[in-house]
């Protein structure tokens, strides 16, 4: 359980990493990229949890991830389960566990949370943006870039979690 703790929190603080150090914002220019390193391991990690600890992990990340990045209290740590909760219940027992299906599932993942995340931000606080533009100049290219980082996350996060559940059995 401490190793998956450590992974989780790893992937949490890579977000911000990527924020920080990932000089991308010369090179793109109007477009925002939003890394979901942490949301991409908590949609692997439903596909191979036996025991339900990913719903907990994402309450209690989710209030992290509220704490450190947002100013809405409670947008992730709703979302987080919620997520999860759908791919455990409909998602995951009907969908083979290899990269194309990991992928096309994280990707809609990242999708719905980034247009909550997007629809809570413009009624809650007030900002004037349209859909389009969201769309445009935050959504696509975020998507475009978790896809790229998925690439080295998959097989490194397969392996822990196969040996997780290994341990478990």
């Amino acid at each position: 359980m401490i190793k998956l703790i450590l992974i989780f929190t790893l992937l949490f603080v890579l977000d911000n990493l990527l924020v920080i150090f990932l000089p991308l914002q010369p090179a793109i220019g109007q477009y925002v990229i939003i890394p979901n390193a942490f949301l991409t391991c908590l949609c692997i990690f439903a596909f191979f949890d036996k025991r339900n600890k990913g719903f907990t992990l994402a309450l209690i990340f989710g209030i992290f991830y509220d704490l450190y990045y947002t100013n809405l209290i409670g947008l992730h740590a709703a979302l987080f389960p919620l997520l999860i909760m759908i791919l455990k219940k409909w998602v995951v027992p009907n969908t083979p566990i290899n990269f194309l299906s990991i992928f096309y599932i994280t990707s809609v993942a990242i999708i719905v949370g980034e247009w909550f995340h997007y629809f809570m931000v413009v009624t809650v606080m007030d900002i004037q943006m349209s859909f389009l533009h969201f769309a445009q100049h935050i959504l696509f290219i975020s998507v475009l870039f978790n896809a790229l980082l998925l690439l080295p996350l998959y097989p490194i996060l397969t392996k822990a979690f196969k040996k997780y559940n290994a341990k478990l059995e």
